[in-house]
């Protein structure tokens, strides 16, 4: 009777997978594995290399953080220490200094740190791209665009920071800002690492 079972069970499994009611993605691994994304080419300047793909995300988590009131940066430097393979960063304007030491203990412990600055950045005394250049962190300079205002992070193409929230110390102890913590949704991280490269397309080192 037990192999009877087995073999009835199967086959009401396979009923249910034909007819889209259990998917295959809930047998998976509920380890988090990284694995070469081979879609993104290396160009011949070594600028847009082979990516790093979550592929079991985190449980999904959208969390919202506004200042005054809470410590945006904390959670940001949490959520640095915490890379595993990769961060992609895109910021307008860049000079927190808790935000490029945790950048450059991501680097040191083999992270994949990606950075692009507007060429504002260039022009300012008290600008991220040397401080990064000094944690052997090269900046790219996005000069597309008329400014380049975008302040994201796409950490390990699963875990997505974006808002107002400028990558400054005024913007945690001055200003009126929001940002938004969004975790376990690839296609969401998806769509920003695209278009990261795209803009990455349109950039140069940092001078």
């Amino acid at each position: 009777h037990r192999w009877k079972a087995a073999v009835g069970g199967g086959v009401v499994a396979l009923g249910l997978l034909s007819a889209g009611i259990v998917g295959l993605g809930g047998f998976s691994s509920s380890a988090t594995q990284y694995a070469p994304d081979r879609s993104a080419a290396t160009d011949p300047a070594g600028r847009v290399g082979i990516g790093l793909t979550a592929t079991v995300a985190s449980n999904p988590e959208i969390a919202t953080f506004f200042t005054p009131g809470q410590d945006c940066m904390g959670m940001i430097v949490t959520a640095i220490d915490g890379a595993k393979a990769e961060i992609l960063v895109q910021a307008y304007s860049f000079s927190a200094k808790p935000l490029i030491s945790a950048l450059g203990r991501a680097k040191a412990r083999g992270v994949k740190v990606r950075v692009i600055l507007d060429k504002a950045d260039e022009r300012e005394r008290n600008s991220a791209g040397s401080r990064l250049i000094a944690k052997r962190i090269l900046p790219q300079v996005d000069t597309g665009v008329a400014s380049a205002h975008n302040k994201v992070m796409v950490i390990d193409r699963d875990t997505v920071i974006t808002g107002s929230f400028n990558f400054t110390a005024a913007a945690q102890k001055k200003n009126a800002e929001n940002v938004l913590l969004i975790k376990g949704h690839p296609n969401i991280a998806a769509a920003y690492a695209k278009n990261w490269e795209r803009r990455l397309a349109a950039s140069r080192p940092y001078t």
